[in-house]
């Protein structure tokens, strides 16, 4: 006989499509709940995230109605998480904390029980997460066999429970079986069954546990049709009630109290063995790749992957990996710390309840699905992103009319970003921006809060190691079964070949010197050479607040090698923040202290992000020409004066008067990452370079500035 505990989890990230909940809904959620509904002996423990509670709530109730009636009476225990699905060791213990008290809360209230069991986001663990389960309520948690065996435990060791601890606060956890997860639901109901009566016939009363993603029984590729169509779920339930004389089901809070624990157990940190690998660096997720053919080569992975000794990063590489995903996080940690700091001083129920919400904000802004990329979407998904910015800029603004000097510019320099570099954040009732004087004194964010819009938000063009390796980790299915996600193979395909990529992250006013004759094709391909050493280079920066706003001054001295010839330079940039307007003025100067000699061009490269690129009623517009174009439209303009991005579906317009014509070159940004259906290609932003000659014939010190005007969404 073996006792066999389900547990389900159902997600979707903040931001995320409403026609994407309502297919999920239809093709997965729902029919498993009424499949479900008519084997009544069969019982499950579930997770819902709190997102996907609030979508139900508001969208559609079919849902939330039977999972009532499922757990009055008894067959389906409602497991908490965190209410918007962070990542925990990625947050702040009081988010992590109040985050599942809310959804416990919720559950409570709308199903009249109070959760003690946790699903742990993307089973990310670190040793110090029971004390903050345990201080929220949590009795138990569910994480992959491979936690345990990377502890140094035996597959013959997994089964039942165990206790972990960290300073005497104590939680149980319990080991999903990874075999499980790789045959449900795609093998055949008989050879599952079959599965089950060789654990019973060699682990006797034992405790098995399956937990993986609900969106497997319906969403994944081909799932649909094999198990709600062709009934493969209710095959599954049916074999499971016919064999209820030695397979028993019960969930984990039963078998809590039906077993004792096998054990204490210290768990690394860890995740899923894939996560793990996607963790690592580029260089070392390919190596790993080739290690793992060569074992199975000569017939040794196995014996490595018993006890978990092949094993990847873990997740906070990707905030390393990824800078554009490390600014977000460090945003995000700011607004908590702001939050904090706020919280200490709130005296009234009104500002409490004030603060509240901006905490619930802040909270939506921790979805952990775009702060990381596996193989699908994630961080390489601009909407995703959108939503978690939007969301931290919405509760930054609620924290901001807490404060008695709600409304004031401030500038801070700090380290933002933890790079070991100090960074500029210059603040207004309108308008952020934060600059990295290391990185070429660039803008690496820029907000307008009106409209909770961080118009910086882009990701950079890479190849990610996935795309160069087929990733088939096992068989592709047969006639007799559909292949799992993990068993795909994924073509590598032609388009990456001739795929430009960025060396840098994008920031906004980076300073480049090129060639006279550079055509727009080739910069469009990044065949050009820099003849000066300023993009992307350290400058130095000095800061000063007056009346009229913020500045912040930076500048580099250093040389422009032009063939071969070397001629001193200095680029001197000031950034202004104008009191109480959505206005940001760049004024640049270049001085050339003995003769050029030669005739150059100076760029100055700024990207504009969270416009889609193709949409009607979003279009820029050239003065004074008059031309209109989509923002993922390339080309050039001559004699520009003023650029103007509309997006009439926020209402916002983002103007930018230059103080004397210039060439403009523009391109959409463009990157290529996995999805379902293959490689995808997405529009992250649009990147413009303005352009003006310089040479032996002009002043020894020439100027350029860029007056930026953003309205829309209540702003002055």
């Amino acid at each position: 006989m073996i006792n066999l505990a389900i547990g389900i989890h159902n997600h979707q990230p903040v931001g995320n499509f409403d026609f994407v909940f309502s297919e999920a809904v239809e093709r997965a959620y729902l029919p498993f709940l009424e499949i479900l509904s008519r084997h009544p002996e069969i019982k499950i423990s579930l997770h819902n995230s709190g997102i996907l509670f609030d979508w139900f709530e508001k969208n559609d109730t079919r849902y939330t109605d039977l999972l009532a009636e499922l757990v009055g009476r008894g067959q389906v225990e409602l497991m908490t998480g965190g209410f918007f699905e962070p990542i925990l060791p990625a947050i702040p213990a009081r988010d992590g904390i109040g985050q599942i008290r809310m959804l416990s809360s919720y559950i409570e209230k709308n199903f009249g029980t109070i959760p003690v069991g946790f699903w742990t986001a993307e089973r990310v663990w670190e040793p110090h997460l029971p004390g903050v389960l345990s201080r929220a309520g949590v009795k138990y948690t569910l994480l992959d066999d491979y936690h345990f065996k990377a502890a140094g435990l035996s597959e013959d060791e997994l089964t039942g429970y165990y206790l972990t601890e960290d300073e005497g606060d104590i939680v149980s956890v319990f080991p999903i079986s990874r075999e499980l997860r790789y045959i449900i639901p795609f093998k055949q109901v008989d050879e599952v069954i079959s599965h089950f009566r060789t654990l019973s016939d060699t682990k006797d009363g034992s405790l098995v546990v399956f937990g993986d993603d609900g969106e497997k029984f319906g969403i994944w590729p081909g799932t649909y049709k094999w198990v709600i169509e062709e009934g493969w779920l209710e095959s599954f339930f049916t074999a499971l009630e016919k064999n209820s004389s030695w397979i028993r089901t019960l969930t984990f809070t039963e078998a809590l109290g039906n077993s004792r624990p096998a054990g204490i157990v210290y768990l690394p940190t860890a995740s899923y063995h894939e996560m793990m690998e996607w963790a690592l660096f580029d260089e070392a997720r390919v190596a790993f790749h080739h290690v793992e053919e060569d074992l199975k080569a000569v017939n040794m992975f196995d014996r490595m992957d018993e006890y978990a000794f092949m094993r990847g990063g873990l997740w906070r590489n990707f905030l390393a990996k990824y800078p554009e995903s490390n600014a977000m996080h460090k945003k995000m940690m700011r607004v908590s710390r702001r939050i904090d700091d706020v919280s200490n001083s709130v005296c009234s129920d009104e500002a409490a309840a004030t603060l509240q919400s901006a905490r619930e904000k802040l909270w939506a802004g921790q979805c952990n699905c775009p702060y990381w990329h596996g193989v699908f979407g994630g961080l390489y998904l601009p909407h995703l992103r959108s939503a978690n910015y939007g969301s931290l800029l919405e509760a930054e603004n609620i924290v901001e009319s807490l404060l008695s000097n709600a409304g004031e510019s401030r500038l801070e320099l700090c380290d933002f970003d933890g790079d070991g570099n100090e960074e500029a954040i210059l603040e207004s009732r309108d308008v952020n921006i934060y600059v990295s004087p290391m990185l070429g004194a660039g803008v690496m964010e820029l907000d307008y809060r009106p409209l909770c819009m961080n118009l910086m938000d882009i990701m950079r063009r890479k190849i990610e190691p996935y795309q160069l390796i087929p990733e088939n980790s096992g068989n592709g299915g047969d006639e007799e079964s559909i292949p799992s996600i993990h068993n795909i193979t994924k073509d590598i395909k032609p388009e990456l070949s001739d795929m430009v990529t960025d060396p840098q992250r994008k920031l906004s006013f980076i300073d480049r010197f090129l060639e006279e004759d550079l055509t727009f094709e080739n910069y469009l391909l990044n065949k050009f050479d820099e003849l000066g050493d300023f993009a992307y280079r350290p400058y130095q920066a000095r800061s000063s607040i007056s009346e009229g706003g913020l500045s912040l001054e930076c500048s580099r001295e250093s040389v422009l090698d032009i063939s071969g010839r070397r001629f001193p330079f200095k680029v001197g940039k000031t950034y202004k923040l104008v009191n109480g307007e959505g206005r940001l003025k760049v004024l640049i100067e270049l001085t050339c202290p003995g003769s050029l000699e030669v005739n150059v061009r100076y760029g100055v490269e700024f990207s504009i992000g969270e416009i889609p690129g193709n949409a009607e009623d979003r279009h820029m517009s050239f003065v004074p020409s008059g031309t209109r174009k989509k923002l993922g439209e390339p080309g050039e303009e001559d004699n520009l004066e003023r650029l103007v991005i509309r997006d009439e579906w926020r209402d916002l317009t983002i103007d930018l008067a230059f103080s004397q014509a210039v060439t403009l070159w523009h391109y959409p940004i463009e990157t290529l990452s996995q999805s379902e259906g293959g490689i995808e290609k997405i529009y992250q932003g649009t990147t413009f370079l303005a352009l003006i000659p310089i040479g032996p014939d002009g002043p020894a010190t020439r100027s350029l500035e860029i007056d930026i005007s953003l309205q829309g969404g209540g702003s002055s």
